[in-house]
């Protein structure tokens, strides 16, 4: 009767998890109508509160992040001139946390069968847009910045679920050191490596030559893993592909000149200690987005960055904290995560935000002591 009740409530958590969770993974194939995704982080939030009211029990991780959500939304009460964008934005930032609320009381399904199924969706889209070049016109996670050209190109790249190469090929990369990391599943478990490299991400391929760095540091790497990263580099120098443009030195010298300006820029807009510390706010709103009125990133791709003028170094801190609460086993993974946000928003993007708050749980920061919240 016992196993019955706790496979029951198992069945009814890996249902509450794919609701509300598989919009914000399938986010970017919405295209108009992603804005109604949030309902995933309304159903997290409204579950958590019931499971406070009903059961009186969360653990100090639960504790922290919904004691930060409370303190971020008081600032943003008196930093945003408007409610809703000031709820938006938090879903954006913040999102990750609010999910981390939600996954640290129900039961979270295999990370590697879910490392399997996005492994596999990225392979698949691979192959169908090289044999349909006119899906890029058709799917909705193709914003206009994906060429008919790079279909013909063996590491032209593959946008999936993130919405864009860095977005899918990091989350991948992260899932793919996780698994590595606890030495779950060796022969399927370089299945998200290889979809990281084809989906041919500059900044993936950046940070996975970090991470093989760390490797040889503290232990002996596969050499089969070497060898393929370094197979795939020596093909981008002798072949007419979209990898090449990432790694040429006019463009990395180009960017960091723009990324630099735009922290210059940013510099010139705050306002003092307070805005530095605490963040702008809707100050920091200079741009329109495509699901409300003044929500636009103000920095473009370095997105992070319009988080620090939006939070301030506050905002920075309460994620970097909670991200040290993981375990080595996943404090990596979103590490990785995190560095990836500094081009991209792979943190802050919806499939991220999932991924995230899922390797954070995982990774025993919602195994800490209980915190029982006092009957009056």
């Amino acid at each position: 009767m016992h196993l019955n009740e706790n496979t029951s409530k198992n069945l009814e958590n890996f249902q509450l998890f794919y609701f509300l969770s598989l919009p914000l993974i399938f986010y970017y194939y919405f295209g108009e109508y992603r804005i109604y995704a949030v309902i995933s982080y309304i159903g997290a939030i409204l579950f958590f509160l019931k499971h406070i009211f009903s059961k009186k029990i969360i653990n100090k991780l639960q504790l922290y992040i919904f004691s930060s959500l409370i303190l971020l939304i008081i600032i943003s009460l008196f930093t945003f001139s408007h409610l809703i964008p000031a709820l938006f934005s938090l879903r954006l930032y913040f999102g990750f946390l609010v999910l981390t609320l939600l996954y640290g009381i129900i039961k979270i399904p295999d990370i590697n069968k879910i490392t399997i199924f996005l492994s596999l969706w990225t392979l698949v889209e691979y192959l169908l847009i090289r044999i349909f070049p006119e899906l890029i016109h058709i799917l909705p996670n193709y914003d206009g910045t994906f060429s008919l050209s790079q279909t013909t190109q063996i590491l032209g790249g593959v946008h999936s679920f993130g919405g864009n190469r860095t977005v899918t090929a990091v989350i991948l990369l992260a899932l793919f050191s996780y698994l590595e990391g606890i030495q779950r599943n060796r022969k399927l478990r370089y299945l998200p490596l290889i979809a990281c490299i084809l989906t041919a991400s500059g900044t993936a391929y950046a940070l996975l030559f970090l991470y093989l760095i760390i490797k040889f540091i503290t232990r002996v790497f596969p050499l089969v893993t070497i060898l393929l990263v370094f197979g795939i580099v020596l093909f981008s120098q002798y072949g007419d592909i979209y990898l090449i443009s990432k790694f040429n030195s006019e463009y990395l010298i180009y960017l960091w000149s723009f990324k630099s300006d735009q922290v210059v820029d940013y510099f010139s807009k705050v306002g003092g200690f307070c805005e530095i510390l605490f963040g702008m706010g809707s100050n920091a709103f200079l741009t329109l987005s495509g699901e409300i009125e003044n929500y636009g990133s103000s920095y473009g791709d370095f997105i992070f960055l319009d988080f620090v003028a939006r939070y301030g170094l506050l905002g920075v801190l309460l994620v970097i904290f909670a991200i040290s609460c993981a375990k080595n086993s996943a404090r990596t993974s979103l590490c990785l995560i995190l560095l990836g946000s500094f081009h991209y928003g792979v943190i802050f993007s919806a499939p991220g935000q999932v991924i995230g708050g899922c390797l954070l749980v995982l990774g025993g920061a919602s195994k800490s002591s209980s915190f029982k919240v006092k009957k009056s």
